[in-house]
């Protein structure tokens, strides 16, 4: 099965990744991808013909491990990021933003910055009170708790030839159950079918690796996956 060549928005996006980790790494023990980005870097190609794709990033900080240095204001848009603004004037908390240039036209690439509502500093509803680290780099959301506890190392490189950046950083590990569409570390609907497919791979039996999306269990992923979108 030959998949699909990566679409230029997602390879930007990988671009955009590495930009957020670099200009985070002081922070790097508090930083966990999560979301869409981590089931891909977990998953890669997972033999589906229909390539990965997602334009947004999700980090989990954990504002325990976090520091003072740098501000993670400044980190940010001195790598070119800067918080969505709404026509009525105001940011939208920890989420970044930055121009990329696809196919010839420039489209904003976000990266968002969570603190899961159960490890958050008291105050505030939407974005994060990190002390001296302000409360707009950031922003609160419910359910990313697991992130905290449940991630692996693994070193990130570009989908560009011509970026040779490489780093090191932790993701959202699914390996201790079957994902759910409210998974803290799921994003889109295909990454929600690829993260089902390696949690099931990697229950076969030893010695009967799952090959493809039509093997054993993973075929009966794909059944259920069909039936869900044809509704």
């Amino acid at each position: 099965m030959v998949p699909e060549p990566l679409d230029p928005r997602y390879v930007q996006a990988r671009r955009v990744l590495l930009d957020a980790l670099f200009a985070l790494a002081p922070h790097r023990a508090a930083v966990i991808v999560a979301g869409a980005q981590a089931i891909y870097l977990r998953t890669g190609d997972a033999d589906f013909a229909i390539a990965p794709f997602t334009i947004d990033s999700d980090f989990a900080i954990n504002p325990s491990l976090l520091g003072d240095n740098p501000q993670l204001e400044a980190a940010m848009r001195g790598a070119g990021f800067d918080l969505t603004q709404w026509p009525e004037g105001h940011v939208e908390p920890g989420t970044w933003v930055t121009p990329a240039l696809v196919e010839g036209r420039q489209e904003l690439i976000p990266v968002d910055l969570i603190v899961p509502e159960g490890a958050a500093p008291p105050g505030g509803r939407r974005g994060a009170r990190l002390g001296v680290q302000g409360n707009r780099a950031a922003r609160r959301i419910l359910g990313l708790e697991a992130a905290l506890i449940d991630h692996s190392p693994i070193e990130i490189m570009p989908l560009d030839a011509a970026d040779t950046r490489r780093t090191a950083t932790r993701f959202c590990d699914l390996s201790r159950g079957l994902p759910s569409s409210h998974d803290p570390c799921m994003g889109d609907g295909l990454a929600f079918l690829r993260s089902w497919r390696e949690v099931l791979c990697d229950r076969e039996a030893a010695g009967s690796p799952c090959r493809n999306a039509s093997d054993g269990p993973c075929r009966h992923v794909g059944e259920w996956w069909v039936a869900t979108i044809a509704v």
